[in-house]
């Protein structure tokens, strides 16, 4: 008996004809770069606040820093964590420094400016309970003159 060994490779195609070629010649996952970096740029265009977007089991999930205000300051991230489902990644302390994974009891302090992951739907909830619904600038919300 003989086996065939597994290739694993990767390369960049921006191509998606390229990409459904290679899909079909050799049976492989194949995506093109475009197709991957399409959510992130749609996101980022409706909202300048995500800096990430990806889908898990067909849950969007979307990366985002907040600097703590009004609302934030004075919560652990544990709260929320409970109250609004995000995880904290990483934080930037007012007072300087940074710190990746924070733990889950560290207080919010104003200033600081936590990257935060979680649903889309959870991420509404948390920018509408600081009072920052909606977007700074984006597509959606520019004056009608500067949108080309």
């Amino acid at each position: 008996m003989r086996i065939a060994p597994v290739q694993r490779g990767q390369f960049g195609a921006v191509d998606d004809d390229l990409v459904a070629k290679v899909r079909d010649t050799f049976r492989a996952e194949a995506l093109s770069s475009s197709a991957v970096a399409a959510p992130a740029m749609a996101f980022s265009a409706l909202d300048p606040r995500i800096t990430h977007s990806f889908n898990v089991a067909g849950h969007l999930m979307v990366v985002s820093d907040f600097t703590a205000g009004q609302g934030l300051t004075g919560l652990a991230l544990n709260e929320v964590n409970d109250r609004f489902g995000l995880l904290a990644l990483y934080m930037h302390p007012a007072a300087g420094g940074e710190v990746l994974h924070p733990g889950t009891g560290t207080v919010i302090q104003r200033g600081d400016v936590v990257t935060f992951q979680g649903s889309w739907d959870d991420y509404q909830r948390l920018r509408a309970f600081t009072g920052e619904e909606r977007p700074p600038v984006s597509v959606l919300h520019a004056p009608r003159d500067s949108v080309a």
